[in-house]
């Protein structure tokens, strides 16, 4: 499994188009999720700067992510020129392969 990160400042005015492009039935969520591979996005916004978001896209494999790429050309090219119009700045952070998970679990009451 491998995670790719990005990072968006955001145009004050586009922060809420941009949640939605991402959110359940979003262009996002239309461009990947008949795709091979894709397990789905994560947005998390900063608590400081509302407008900073990081955007983990997480995929079985880094070959599978650009097979969807390349397979959805058009439709993720017309996405990339919105986020340029709602963007201030977009930094790739890269692809990182997961090497560990772990949960958190609630811890036993004291009696």
């Amino acid at each position: 499994m491998i995670e790719h990160i990005s990072e968006y400042i955001l145009k004050p005015d586009y922060r809420q188009r941009f949640e939605l492009l991402f959110g359940p039935g979003g262009q996002w969520d239309k461009l990947f999720s008949r795709c091979e591979g894709y397990k789905g996005t994560t947005v998390l916004r900063d608590t400081e700067n509302p407008n900073r978001l990081l955007i983990f896209d997480l995929w079985t494999s880094v070959e599978h992510r650009i097979f969807a790429i390349k397979t959805q050309e058009k439709l993720y090219s017309n996405v990339e020129l919105l986020f340029q119009e709602w963007a201030v700045s977009k930094t790739d952070w890269g692809i990182f392969k997961i090497q560990a998970e772990s949960s958190v679990r609630s811890r036993p009451k004291k009696r």
